[in-house]
């Protein structure tokens, strides 16, 4: 590891003898397993013998928000779904802009874009494509409940939206579509709504004649989790008090943190890097479970919550001895398994450089699981 002042991994080399004797530093990808092989001549593309003898390819992709996945593809780097049927659009096929879609792993992570091609028969393939010059922020589209997810310094917040479009033909033959599109983002304890109209006008043959954008324009602006009333003067004086406080409006999965717990140990240790500890009785883990509580009450996912502010605010009310020392990594999304919630944090770029810092000791790990979905809290102390 490439490590700078603050603790932070900045890289990864590895050390490889020569048949000289001598040893040569290499700068290496730690995304990329052990058992996976580079394919010489595909850009990304890499070779994978599974247990049973079987072979697998596999083109790594990273996205603008430093997430990656990657894609089954088949020996000559093109994605298995190129030329599959696309008559029925699944799930994880989000709409972007005209006939282009955005395609999703299981883990909400974006592999790449299709185009929905019409064939001479009426049926319907999808076929590989770049992304749409006029999309936006990987089309801002929510999938499986949990919506894209967005980087910060203190984890992941979620972020959706929902599309719809309609066609008018017009009385010279040609045809005007309207896309609209809404989009939701928790900040700063608030949950607001923007709306974005796309128009495009094509001639009878199909042709596009122009395109007007109107917007993103903020539409409504409510408070997080407006069911719930925040009341700040019910917030204990005590780290201790406001956990006992909250506890009795939650139930923790402890099992399932201990599972992620365990993955994240043993991901630290492929890496050459300490295990970290997580006691009930430390600060971390108790930040953690008042950070997950409180998500789940006022169902959100934002770095400054509605009732204590940011993780610096809660270390600072209670007087905690983290100081300037502590980092986060939150998540809400439907339903989700330890393996699932470790793949994720690892597939964040942010998230995994808190998780893989050897700056830090101990670690809280707290998980709320309510009406269908998951709230998350990783805390790191030093």
């Amino acid at each position: 590891m490439v490590v700078d002042d603050n603790g932070n991994i900045t890289g990864y080399r590895h050390r490889t003898k020569q048949a000289d004797g001598t040893w040569l530093w290499e700068d290496v990808n730690p995304d990329i397993p052990d058992n996976y092989v580079k394919v010489d001549g595909l850009e990304n593309v890499y070779k994978c013998t599974n247990s049973d003898g079987t072979v697998s390819y596999f083109r790594y992709v990273r996205n603008s928000d430093d997430t990656f996945a990657f894609v089954p593809v088949d020996e000559n780097g093109k994605p298995l779904d190129d030329g599959a049927n696309a008559d029925k659009i699944g799930d994880n096929y989000v709409h972007v802009d005209s006939n282009v879609y955005a395609v999703y792993d299981d883990n909400n992570v974006k592999m790449g874009y299709r185009k929905r091609v019409k064939q001479n028969d009426g049926s319907y393939i999808w076929k590989e494509c770049d992304a749409p010059a006029s999309s936006s922020s990987d089309g801002l589209s929510s999938i499986f409940n949990s919506g894209n997810s967005t980087a910060s310094n203190s984890g992941i917040q979620s972020q959706g939206s929902s599309n719809g479009s309609n066609k008018v033909v017009n009385s010279d033959g040609s045809y005007t579509v309207t896309e609209t599109s809404v989009n939701t983002e928790t900040k700063d304890g608030y949950t607001i709504t923007y709306q974005t109209t796309v128009k495009k006008t094509y001639d009878s043959k199909g042709n596009l004649l122009s395109t007007k954008k109107d917007g993103p324009y903020e539409v409504s602006r409510t408070e997080t989790g407006s069911s719930a009333k925040v009341d700040k003067s019910k917030i204990a004086s005590t780290l201790d008090g406001e956990l006992a406080r909250v506890s009795a409006s939650v139930t923790f999965d402890t099992d399932k943190a201990k599972e992620v717990l365990t993955k994240l140990n043993a991901q630290r240790k492929s890496q050459g890097l300490s295990s970290l500890s997580m006691d009930t009785g430390s600060e971390a883990y108790k930040l953690a479970c008042v950070r997950a509580a409180d998500m789940a009450v006022y169902d959100h996912s934002s770095s400054s919550s509605p009732m204590y502010g940011s993780l610096d605010a809660m270390v600072a009310k209670w007087n905690l001895t983290a100081s300037s020392h502590a980092s986060e990594n939150i998540w809400k999304a439907s339903s989700k398994t330890a393996s699932e919630i470790h793949t994720r944090f690892q597939a964040n770029s942010n998230s995994q450089k808190i998780r893989m810092s050897s700056g830090y000791t101990e670690v809280g790990i707290a998980i709320v699981e309510k009406n269908g979905q998951t709230y998350i809290a990783e805390i790191y102390l030093k």
